[in-house]
């Protein structure tokens, strides 16, 4: 009789609370070979919303700008050793599409997603005491609070990083983007509160605290957050809003194949796919090399070679014009020291 009463109280409650919530754990956790490609929207009028349960978040107005922010997950190995020397701790980097580019250092665990620095010419931070990005599990209601310290290198002058992050899941419900409406979604908030010293022969020239509220929208296996609404405030400045999409979803146990995760190159979809009159494709190598990238029809038979030349390290992109070509599905493809990696593009009448 008690588990019939157990078993109905429990039907009860989601009947009222609708489809049961999902949680964030160590399965949603980034891999060598996954990327994420965040478009730069236009912050006018774009809102949080509610928080609670059964929200609708409704962003499907939101306009894109041109700013486009790639990242592409890898192994520390296949970073230049120089940088990923000073992260033995790390068993994940990502390289993005800055110039020059910005090497990060993670440790993904069970528990959590762990920064523990970041490095590119002219500025190093090694976290002794590591930066966590999402700590697990993560559901509706958890809040927690974690805190970090890393000391800061540039040229001339040390420095130190202190910390704290907040996370607070305060909702769930449908998120409705451009690319698509989620009906199983979760709101994240995380809030940062950084100070920032630095120092010249020890004694203090500059100091800084910033505030950054986060809210990322999370949906059901699906890797990285969809949305998010940044608010950012330095020295206790009037806050600075910036709101990003991403454009491309991880599912949760899908591997994907456009890297050769061992050297580090990367090969990213085509923007927009399928297309018409022209595309975008992006590419990374992780030093100087001669870059050859080929266009195939789906038997296999080459069609163009679109860059055979030599590039420097770091992420590059360029148009293809695609009005010679007739409609069909076509494979491009990047040749690597171990192989060739490749994506699907389609060309529509």
């Amino acid at each position: 009789m008690k588990n019939s009463i157990i078993c109905l109280a429990t039907f009860i409650l989601i009947s009222l609370t609708g489809k049961a919530q999902f949680i964030i754990d160590s399965t949603y956790n980034p891999v060598p070979g996954d990327s994420i490609k965040l478009i730069e929207c236009d912050s006018t009028s774009i809102v949080p919303g509610g928080s609670g349960p059964d929200q609708v978040w409704d962003f499907s107005g939101v306009l894109t700008g041109a700013n486009e922010f790639y990242e592409a997950f890898c192994l520390p190995s296949a970073t230049p050793p120089a940088y990923a020397n000073q992260y033995p701790e790390s068993n994940l980097a990502t390289v993005n599409n800055n110039a020059p580019p910005i090497y990060h250092y993670y440790e993904t665990t069970d528990s959590a997603w762990l920064l523990h620095g970041y490095i590119y010419p002219g500025f190093k931070i090694k976290y002794l005491q590591p930066n966590c990005r999402l700590t697990y599990p993560l559901s509706y209601g958890t809040v927690k609070t974690v805190s970090y310290h890393g000391i800061i290198t540039v040229p001339g002058a040390t420095g130190t990083q202190d910390g704290s992050r907040s996370f607070t899941v305060d909702g769930y419900g449908t998120l409705i983007l451009p690319e698509g409406t989620w009906t199983n979604a979760m709101r994240v908030i995380t809030t940062d509160t950084i100070s920032d010293t630095i120092r010249v022969n020890g004694t203090v020239i500059q100091t800084s605290t910033t505030v950054i509220i986060n809210y990322q929208w999370f949906a059901e296996e699906i890797k990285l957050s969809l949305f998010s609404i940044n608010y950012v405030s330095a020295n206790a400045s009037p806050a600075v809003k910036y709101v990003h999409l991403s454009s491309k979803s991880i599912q949760v146990g899908i591997e994907p194949h456009p890297e050769a995760p061992e050297t580090g190159f990367r090969l990213f979809p085509c923007h927009p796919n399928p297309c018409n009159e022209k595309t975008e494709i992006g590419y990374f190598i992780p030093r100087k090399y001669h870059v050859r990238i080929i266009l195939t029809d789906f038997s296999g038979k080459k069609v163009s070679v679109l860059i055979d030349e030599v590039k420097e390290e770091g992420y590059h992109r360029f148009f293809i014009d695609l009005k010679v070509f007739s409609p069909g599905v076509y494979l491009y493809s990047l040749t690597t020291p171990s192989g060739n990696i490749g994506q699907k593009l389609i060309k529509q009448r």
